[in-house]
């Protein structure tokens, strides 16, 4: 009963997303040898062989032949070979299979299947120590209580290699006899190659089945902060590339979604992850290749993966499957009856080397209709294909679909394999695709415009990968960026023969992936002397001295500047120019006209005025005349530009710009600002600091991979996402976000910042009068309300000091809420509506918007209402209580009466999942804990609550949410 249960589930499991088998092969015909014909097509059926006794599989093999078939690709199974012992095999049944097959004149392609059932697993790896373990750190375990060890664990891919190895010694005779098309391996409990993309949930009548990621085993994470290190050198760096603030290696875990593992290899730091668990794939697949190959060079070896273009392809990392297969001979995969076979083959056909061997499968489950079975025959073959395979484990099935099946080997077996002329061209980006989940979503619709463009008549289209990870240029951003000058040095003014001392701090210096290590004046005259932070001499010749400084930094990189000292007659007060606005590159195109002109607030003077700015260094294309750059640049490369800005008494400031020009086909899509930066405030005489959100910017080829500030006021700088600084005043600054992505194209999102007090207030008043409210009072960042103290039904009002058309409102504490309104008063309820006063702590986000809903500004503050005194909100209210009853949105639970006790809290679903809840969707203050169930994903209905110290579970609560 329970192995035709699991047989059912193992084969129903299908779906759009990686059916349940992966079946057929590929090889470079050219080594094929005498064996096989170049053009020969195999249509065949695919044997997974899991009855206990190879019963039905006689009688299927006997059916395939009947049908015209003319191949048959059979899996073995390591644990049905070896059963107790890896001592004592029994080859007996895949021996007769093998047998019969090659007498019946049909070819042989063999799939080995190393996973083993988690009761098989003495002598051969411990299921908790050896195995793959999800990111729960449950150790992997599939249909039939399948397990697959750890890649990276040398010893079981040892023992795994060397079974592969016995396989092909055993049948190499069907090799030597021209009927082995080609071997295969798989480690999932789909029989697939690659990671498994699910797990069960252990020791339990009916497990839970859940996408997750593999492997998160100690062992591997261990491996992944290694293999960090030895890329990024240094946490800086790594920082500066993922947009973190780790202090060590220690901190860079691998990124995890846990309630949608499919979005784990987002930015950066996901791609990171995708390629290290790439790396690893690789190497034991290649490992299997090798031991192929030592039997017979001329043996094939094929990637037997269930899909790479859909939405667990990320999960099995089978995405960059090119480089997946580099020593492999072909690739076949698993479609879904329903798909587009035309698109998967292109894909397919575009990935891999010209002459590999190309396959896919057909499973037969209840959907698979005629008119289904035979448009994927023919759509796979007509695109490239040299094998389409049945897959079957039932001899009622089987005669059921003979027709389609008859068809296709009649139609197709014996018609060879023609050269394929692709009528058109797509690419698209390996890193762009793993970050879209899926290339049905990404490269789908630009193929179905090619691929239809003539009803009714077959259009193969070139489906070409543009692999931008696995190229050096994947890590340039790991490469040491050099020093760059953050203000320039003043111009200092001395009097002849009086000795002097200049102080050059190395903050004049700034390093974008580490630390300013000294500061060297090199080839000073023999009058002045520096010690790595003071300058002194004494002037004896009246004039103009330019010295280098050169910024150093924790790598040896450096930036050089200069400093002008001038030797006056006598002493001189003048305050020489200040630079105000500092820039990152600017970038122009070759052979077109390009124009700069610099602000006019760029130099400041404080005791007089900019009298010229002169520019020096230009090359021969670029003049600079009126504060304004022109020219057309007719060579590639940088080009760095010396700026003076002098003031009315001829003093000056030195500062530098580099200018890039580029070619044109550099210049891919760049990023997008899809969400502007709205007007910032900031108090006077406080220091300012700003989180550049995640979804500031977007790229639809790439990603971003880092930012800079450019035309930005030189107190400001721009670290790990986060801009900061010390106003020097009152005042409207403005600057620019600049963002790259990894092709090295940028966009500029604008930002204002102005100095000067909050620009929106929020108001605590009683709901149901919204003209004449009784107003309880202004709300206060970290205000406390006494739930006694306040109306029974309230509502919140907002204004500001500038005029805005339309506010967006969004409150979220014991409950959340979100409102739009142009009409005024602006209140978060409208008309008569608000809310009862729940205690807890309640947080307020406005946004203030113009009449053609352009952004002008955003604020937030947060409040409380307490029960009790201070924060203390909960007061006497009994331990253990959660309110509303039912909620909405938000849970609100008073755990015990200490506050000083922490919890952490899980959600049980009412298919028995435990789900563990991430700390960004609990909002904390004392004992008092909100929980958003409806960020979470959560819908209406019962579940359980744990909360948990230490990993066990102090209380569990059963809760409803409407």
């Amino acid at each position: 009963m329970l192995m035709t249960m699991l047989l059912n589930k193992f084969r129903i499991r299908t779906g759009w997303v990686a059916v349940c088998l992966a079946c057929v092969f590929s090889l470079y015909l050219a080594t094929a040898g005498a064996q096989t014909p170049s053009r020969q097509r195999y249509v065949g059926l695919m044997l997974l062989n899991l009855s206990p006794d190879g019963g039905p599989e006689r009688r299927l093999i006997q059916m395939a032949h009947e049908y015209g078939l003319n191949s048959v690709y059979l899996t073995i199974h390591w644990d049905k070979v070896y059963v107790d012992s890896p001592d004592k095999a029994d080859w007996s049944q895949f021996d007769e299979q093998i047998r019969t097959i090659v007498n019946q004149g049909m070819y042989v392609a063999l799939r080995i299947h190393l996973t083993r059932p988690k009761g098989k697993l003495k002598g051969f790896w411990d299921w908790e120590k050896d195995g793959l373990k999800d990111h729960k750190k449950i150790s992997h375990m599939g249909s039939f209580t399948a397990t697959t060890f750890r890649y990276n664990h040398l010893p079981s891919a040892a023992l795994a290699a060397d079974f592969v190895r016995q396989v092909a010694e055993r049948y190499k005779w069907v090799h030597d006899q021209g009927k082995l098309l080609f071997i295969a391996t798989s480690n999932t409990p789909e029989q697939e190659s690659g990671f498994p993309y699910e797990n069960f949930e252990p020791d339990t009548e009916t497990p839970d089945i859940y996408l997750t990621v593999f492997d998160n085993s100690d062992e591997t994470v261990a491996q992944y902060k290694e293999w960090l290190k030895g890329h990024y050198k240094k946490i800086e760096r790594l920082n500066y590339a993922w947009g973190m603030t780790f202090k060590s290696f220690e901190e860079a875990n691998p990124y995890i979604v846990p309630w949608d593992p499919r979005e784990s290899f987002k930015q950066r730091y996901g791609k990171d992850w995708y390629r290290f668990r790439h790396e690893q794939l690789k190497k034991y697949i290649e490992t299997l290749v090798a031991a192929v190959k030592s039997v017979s060079p001329t043996m094939r070896y094929i990637s037997d993966f269930g899909s790479v273009l859909d939405e667990l392809s990320g999960l099995r990392a089978t995405i960059a499957f090119p480089n997946l297969s580099e020593k492999t001979d072909g690739i076949k995969i698993n479609n879904v009856l329903y798909w587009d076979h035309r698109f998967t083959m292109d894909v397919l056909r575009g990935g891999m080397p010209k002459g590999a061997f190309l396959g896919n499968e057909v499973f037969i489950n209840s959907d698979a209709t005629p008119d289904l079975i035979t448009r994927q025959v023919n759509e796979c073959f007509e695109h490239g294909a040299d094998f389409v395979g049945f897959v079957v484990s039932l001899e009622n099935v089987f005669a059921r679909i003979q027709g389609p099946v008859r068809q296709a080997a009649a139609t197709w077996k014996t018609r060879p394999k023609e050269n394929i002329v692709d009528l058109d061209s797509i690419s698209y980006s390996l890193i762009r695709t793993i970050d879209a989940k899926s290339m049905l979503d990404l490269v789908y619709g630009a193929y179905k415009m090619y691929a239809d463009k003539t009803p009714g008549v077959t259009r193969p289209i070139k489906v070409k990968i543009e692999d931008d990870m696995f190229v050096p240029s994947y890590w340039a951003v790991a490469s040491n960026r050099l020093p760059f000058l953050k203000t320039p040095i003043p111009m200092q003014i001395k009097a002849i023969g009086k000795p002097f001392s200049v102080t050059i701090p190395k903050d004049h210096f700034g390093d974008m992936d580490g630390r300013i290590e000294k500061i060297e004046m090199p080839n000073l005259p023999s009058w002045l002397s520096f010690d790595g932070e003071t300058l002194k001499g004494t002037g004896s010749t009246l004039g103009d001295t330019r010295l280098e400084v050169r910024g150093i930094d924790d790598e040896g990189g450096a930036f050089s500047a200069y400093l002008t000292l001038r030797i006056d007659p006598t002493d001189n007060t003048n305050i020489p120019p200040t630079l105000q606005i500092n820039f990152s590159d600017l970038v122009a195109r070759i052979n077109e006209n390009y124009v700069y002109e610099l602000p006019s607030a760029m130099f400041a003077d404080a005791d007089g005025s900019i009298s010229k700015i002169e520019a020096f260094d230009l090359p021969s294309w670029l003049r600079f005349s009126g504060n304004r750059f022109t020219g057309k640049p007719t060579a590639l490369g940088e080009y760095q530009v010396t700026l003076k800005a002098f003031d009315n008494q001829n003093a000056f400031v030195e500062t530098y710009l580099l200018i890039r020009v580029l070619d044109k086909n550099f210049f891919n899509t760049a990023p997008k600002v899809t969400k502007p930066i709205p007007t910032l405030f900031s108090p006077e005489n406080k220091y300012f600091r700003f989180d550049i959100p995640a979804e500031t910017f977007t790229d639809t080829d790439g990603y971003v991979t880092h930012m800079m500030l450019h035309a930005h006021p030189t107190w400001l700088s721009l670290t790990f996402g986060t801009v900061a600084g010390m106003p020097p005043g009152n005042g409207e600054y403005k600057f620019f976000v600049r963002a790259f992505d990894n092709n090295g194209s940028f966009v500029d999102a604008p930002v204002v910042l102005r100095v000067e007090e909050a620009s929106l207030r929020f108001t605590l008043q009683s709901a149901g009068d919204v003209i004449d409210p009784e107003i309880v009072g202004l709300i206060e960042e970290g205000q406390v309300f006494h739930v006694d103290s306040i109306p029974a039904f309230l509502n919140i009002g907002i204004d500001g000091n500038y005029p805005f058309d339309r506010v967006r409102m969004k409150l979220r504490g014991p409950y959340a809420y979100e409102s739009r309104t142009r009409k005024h008063p602006y209140t978060l309820y409208q008309g008569k509506n608000g809310f009862a006063p729940s205690i807890g702590r309640y947080d307020l986000m406005g946004e203030a918007y113009t009449w053609d809903d352009s952004l002008l500004y955003i604020t937030s503050t947060y409040f409380f209402i307490s029960r009790g005194s201070g924060t203390n909100l909960t007061g006497d209210m009994p331990e253990w209580t959660s309110y509303p009853v039912p909620f909405q949105d938000i849970l609100n639970v008073k755990t015990s009466n200490d506050p000083n006790e922490s919890y952490q809290f899980a959600i049980v679903l009412a298919t028995g999942q435990r789900v563990s809840v991430p700390d960004r969707f609990i909002k904390r203050t004392g004992n008092l804990y909100q929980i958003n169930f409806t960020e979470l994903g959560l819908s209406s209905g019962l579940y359980l609550v744990h909360a948990s110290q230490d990993g066990i579970v102090r209380k569990q609560l059963r809760v409803v949410k409407k």
